[in-house]
């Protein structure tokens, strides 16, 4: 199986093989150097069961994988409840 070429069509790159058509669906994130350094843990310790940052493209950009999107939010939603406290009316 020989790479022919591999094209960017905004936010999904299509690799094309000789003899099978794959292709790897992934979105472009824009985040603060915080977030993104959460990320690249998340991805380097397989925390969400394998790597899915396609491309670390700068200090605020990266395409993921689209089909991780959803664990991704979550994991995240669940991290910021964790850190997050409610803020509550001293008078109250």
């Amino acid at each position: 199986m020989h790479a022919h070429s591999c094209e960017c069509h905004g936010h999904i790159i299509f690799p094309i093989f000789t003899n099978c058509a794959a292709f790897l669906a992934s979105i472009y994130l824009k985040c603060d150097p915080a977030m993104k350094q959460f990320l690249l843990h998340l991805d380097e310790k397989l925390a969400l069961g394998r790597k899915f940052i396609i491309q670390d493209l700068d200090e605020s950009h990266l395409f993921i994988s689209t089909d991780i999107v959803e664990v991704l939010q979550a994991r995240v939603d669940d991290l910021m409840d964790r850190i997050s406290f409610p803020l509550h009316d001293k008078d109250a």
